[in-house]
């Protein structure tokens, strides 16, 4: 469990926190979808003649091009609305495009969320020959951290693969292989994601974010418009490894991929998660975050919204039907 402090962001070189999140992507995540057989409901009609339709309709049957998202709509806005808990969401059919937005103008301070940026820029000095995946990282004491970190107990002078670092960062939302590879990129790394990626509009001038902004992170490694798509795909399943059964996770079956970066900030009781639900065929994006309001026993009730949220949207995309067309 990670409790991210302040402390982390202030080392974004660049200026504050406004590039981190910055992401890139890649993924050929696809390739984690179970697909099943491609009998599409244009099928009859042939793909001639529809060059300006979406190929991806010759691939997947009709029903998992659903026409609305009206009542999982309702359903969560109304969960919302029953909270007391300050509460934004995000989420986005990755089939269609069509999404839900819940109070997504709000803004949260991100905490944890703030490492998966890091992760995309270090995996591009990868794609681009700079780095490999078995280049060595040196621990310097300055990284250290006893918060949420397991690289923090080792001493100074401690080598590590990238690759490590990574696991420990997206796995274990490490806090010392945050601050390693945050010193260790290069500079103009942080600032070409963003530009690449046009997520100027991330971090406010405060240092917080929004869902619907940290979804398009999601959104770049699904589709791997940044990063090749090994890289992609990499980052995504050490997203989907992460161990961590709480917040959205929590009411997604264990059988279905789920690679997400939860975050977790006590000091002003705000907790967040993003990732990719792949239910076969019909993957979506969904980001929560929810700001306590300090009392007592919170945080159980932090966890039952998130895990509500969850299972609604789960439900909704594991069981609905296309109206016939």
């Amino acid at each position: 469990m990670s409790s991210d402090s302040r402390g982390l962001l202030t080392g974004w070189r660049l200026g504050a926190l406004l590039i981190g999140l910055v992401v890139v992507t890649a993924a050929t995540v696809l390739a984690v979808v179970d697909r099943g057989a491609p009998g599409a409901p244009d099928q009859a009609d042939g793909r001639a003649g529809l060059r300006f339709i979406s190929p991806l309709r010759g691939l997947l049957p009709q029903d998992d091009f659903l026409t609305t998202l009206q009542p999982l709509r309702e359903e969560l806005r109304a969960i919302v609305a029953a909270s007391p808990l300050r509460t934004s969401l995000y989420l986005e059919f990755l089939n269609t495009g069509s999404n839900i937005n819940i109070n997504t103008d709000e803004r949260f301070w991100p905490a944890s969320l703030t490492k998966l940026p890091i992760a995309i820029a270090a995996m591009r000095e990868v794609d681009r020959g700079a780095w490999s995946r078995d280049q060595v990282l040196t621990l310097e004491a300055s990284d250290r951290t006893t918060v949420s970190s397991e690289l923090g107990q080792a001493p100074a002078g401690t080598r590590f693969t990238l690759d490590q670092v990574l696991s420990a960062l997206l796995r274990g939302s490490d806090n010392t292989a945050y601050q390693l590879l945050l010193r260790t990129l290069p500079a103009g790394s942080l600032e070409a994601m963003v530009e690449a990626v046009g997520l100027e509009a991330l971090f406010d001038a405060d240092g917080r974010i929004s869902a619907r902004e940290y979804a398009r992170l999601l959104r770049t490694l699904y589709t791997s418009s940044y990063l090749r798509q090994t890289s992609s795909q990499h980052v995504l399943e050490l997203m989907n490894a992460s161990g961590f059964p709480f917040f959205l996770r929590g009411a997604v079956p264990d059988s279905v991929p789920f690679p997400h970066k939860w975050g977790s900030y006590p000091d002003d009781d705000t907790s967040l998660d993003a990732g990719i639900v792949y239910v076969p065929n019909r993957p979506y994006m969904m980001v929560v975050m929810i700001q306590g309001r300090g009392a007592g026993g919170e945080r159980e009730a932090v966890q039952a919204l998130m895990q509500q949220l969850s299972a609604a949207a789960y439900r909704f995309f594991s069981t609905a039907t296309a109206a016939p067309r």
